[in-house]
């Protein structure tokens, strides 16, 4: 029987579709035949087909529709070969939903996701990685259905499992936290919006020191927040346009690192006033900048007053210190 399987496999080598179909049907009739061994060899076959299949067509702009069909006859084969709750089966439903994402078809995407969430939590557990990265693909299918609440509920069950299993100062955490607080934006909880993307930008800060885009649009976020909260001239708001400066110099983006420093520096002075070190330090970042821009006499001309700033504060602080040093030789 097996010569016969292979020798109509031979007839029909030029299409592949036709090969993984054949072992599909060679894998069913060994299965008839009580041959478990032999069947699933030929479901492995055919699996291994598809996902050839699937690789010619990820390129092709219009693959939705044939990916789909070759994902669901994948699911049917690895259902057969695995059973409906397997590894296997439920990075197969994420596929399909992500294929339906593609699609726009956001309901469909959250029943496929739902249904590999399931399983992943029958095998691995509540709080296993693969769980964790679904309960987030979960609640990012929830938010653009609608549903802020049941977004809200998945993200902070990813946040919890991978605070648990990864920690605090892991990138998954970041990224979950920045997650959950675009949902917490979108329904106007501000405060708690705020909260998680600081986080998640803390995060950032010392792990990914070279991610700037990431800092970059967690920034941004975090600076609307706190117009909103605390209004434009507030010492936090200065803080993180001064931060995005950074971040923007570092990219050679000069023009905007430049409007921000300078937004920052206006803040601190209206606030604090001209004698201030944060005042002093925007000087020097703005020296900086203008250095980086090959405009060495703009340079020159704030890193003048930030060295002047300097100067004053340091010789207040002294003066300070000798009237404190008088006082006190007079109590004795």
């Amino acid at each position: 029987m097996e010569k016969v399987f292979n020798a109509e496999i031979a007839v029909n080598n030029e299409k592949d579709e036709n090969i993984a179909k054949f072992y599909v049907f060679s894998a069913n009739v060994f299965k008839k035949l009580s041959d478990q061994d032999k069947a699933n060899e030929y479901y492995g076959k055919a699996l291994e087909e598809f996902y050839l299949l699937l690789k010619k067509l990820k390129n092709d702009p219009d693959k939705d529709d044939s990916q789909l069909e070759i994902f669901n006859e994948k699911l049917a084969i690895e259902i057969m070969k695995y059973g409906k709750e397997s590894i296997k089966t439920a990075k197969t439903y994420y596929s399909i939903g992500n294929i339906y994402k593609s699609m726009d078809d956001h309901e469909k995407r959250l029943e496929y996701y739902l249904k590999g969430l399931e399983i992943r939590i029958k095998l691995q557990g509540e709080e296993h990685l693969d769980t964790a990265t679904q309960y987030n693909n979960v609640g990012v299918a929830y938010n653009i259905l609608g549903n802020t609440d049941k977004a809200l509920e998945y993200h902070n069950k990813a946040i919890a499992v991978r605070v648990k299993v990864l920690g605090e100062d892991d990138t998954k955490t970041a990224f979950s936290y920045a997650n959950a607080a675009y949902v917490y934006r979108d329904v106007n909880q501000n405060e708690t919006a705020l909260s998680y993307f600081e986080k998640a930008i803390n995060i950032y800060k010392k792990t990914e020191p070279k991610n700037t885009d990431k800092k970059k649009e967690l920034f941004l976020q975090i600076i609307e927040l706190q117009k909103k909260i605390y209004g434009e001239e507030h010492e936090k708001t200065a803080n993180s346009y001064y931060s995005l400066g950074g971040v923007l110099l570092t990219q050679g983006n000069t023009d905007l690192s430049l409007e921000y420093a300078t937004k920052a520096l206006n803040i601190r002075k209206k606030i604090f006033g001209e004698e201030n070190e944060d005042t002093t330090v925007s000087y020097f970042s703005i020296g900086a900048i203008y250095y980086k821009s090959e405009e060495p006499q703009k340079a020159l001309e704030y890193h003048k007053t930030a060295l002047k700033i300097k100067e004053a504060i340091y010789d207040k602080k002294k003066l300070q210190y000798w009237v404190i040093l008088l006082l006190y030789r007079d109590s004795l």
